[in-house]
């Protein structure tokens, strides 16, 4: 599944991606609020849910998500998805205006079809958010370090996004 594969087994294709193209883009999905579900019911039933989530992003490939953008999870494939947004296809880099509306709508996508499939397990409508995150390439600094500081920028930005609505979790 792809949720149980961190970004660091991927780290290769990522940093390609980052010195092919000179930046960075990705999106951090956070469905820490399905993490009750997995207190109340099991890891199983948590794992079902992070596999939707999955399928859903799956699906959204070749209109949302471009098929060569890197699938994965945070390094210790807690309850984040992660998705590095490869070029365009005329070959320049993504801009952050367009990670943002991509994230936006990936937002409400999964806000939408996760709460049906979660509704067995969850009485409230579920709040998954997205942020996202840019870098450029600095030759200064290893790519690899680029890559963990983008992760936290995007996760920073999910936290801002919460505050923001005054929704943290569901």
């Amino acid at each position: 599944h792809l949720y149980s594969v961190p970004y660091t087994q991927k780290i290769d294709e990522i940093q390609s991606i980052l010195v092919r193209q000179g930046s960075l883009g990705v999106l951090f999905i956070d469905l820490s609020p399905f993490s009750q579900i997995e207190r109340d019911y099991g890891s199983r039933a948590f794992a079902k849910v992070l596999t939707s989530a999955t399928e859903l992003i799956e699906q959204l490939k070749g209109t949302e998500v471009r098929k060569e953008d890197v699938l994965a999870t945070s390094e210790n494939c807690d309850d984040t998805l992660l998705i590095f947004v490869s070029p365009r296809r005329s070959g320049e880099p993504a801009v952050l205006s367009e990670i943002q509306e991509v994230a936006q709508r990936i937002e409400i996508h999964l806000n939408r079809k996760l709460a049906r499939r979660t509704y067995p397990f969850v009485n409230q409508r579920p709040n998954v958010t997205v942020g996202y995150a840019f870098t450029i390439k600095n030759p200064l600094v290893m790519p690899a370090r680029l890559v963990a500081r983008v992760i936290n920028d995007a996760r920073d930005c999910v936290h801002f996004l919460d505050r923001k609505s005054g929704s943290a979790g569901m």
